[in-house]
């Protein structure tokens, strides 16, 4: 279900006039969000058990490119500037910062795509780092909620237009769940 959520507001970004179509404060979930969203999704189907080694490679190789887009958000945040990978898919034109992913949803995607690197060694000795990641997820969703159900907007965004829209939070909720 995250996967569809995120697909569909892909195409708002990707194809214009979808994207008009949608109502309300769709375009606050960015693209690139949609995207992690859709890699995180990929990266759990991929990892299931009873996988074949190609498929565990296929889920990392997923995996590692969401903790990407977060470390290239993050560095946008603590640098000022606007790096292409946050802009590559859409532009977001009304926003101060374009393609901005709020630091919540950073921390998200780097701890899910760390997580996911991770997962396939459950047997190892990484499960509990594993454990750890997971429970550092939980308390990342917990707080959003919290901002979301205290109308405490610093903890699900920044600004305006750089904040986790409540889209992006039930995916968020999906995918923490299935993690």
């Amino acid at each position: 279900m995250a996967g569809l959520i995120a697909a569909v507001i892909l195409c708002g970004w990707l194809v214009p006039a979808i994207g008009s179509a949608f109502p309300g404060d769709w375009f606050l979930m960015k693209a690139n969000t949609a995207l992690a969203i859709l890699l995180s999704t990929a990266s759990l189907i991929l990892t299931q058990p009873k996988r074949s080694d190609r498929r565990l490679v296929e889920g990392r190789i997923c995996a590692v490119i969401v903790v990407f887009l977060a470390s290239t958000a993050l560095l946008g945040h603590l640098s000022g500037r606007t790096f292409v990978m946050e802009t590559l898919l859409a532009a977001d034109s009304g926003a101060e910062m374009p393609g901005r992913m709020s630091i919540q949803a950073i921390s998200f995607f780097a701890l899910t795509g760390l997580t996911l690197v991770f997962e396939g060694a459950r047997q190892r000795s990484w499960s509990h780092v594993v454990d750890a990641l997971t429970i550092a997820l939980v308390g990342v969703i917990l707080v959003i909620i919290a901002g979301y159900f205290f109308g405490a907007a610093n903890l699900f965004g920044q600004s305006q237009y750089t904040r986790l829209s409540p889209l992006a939070l039930i995916c968020m909720v999906l995918l923490g769940f299935a993690v």
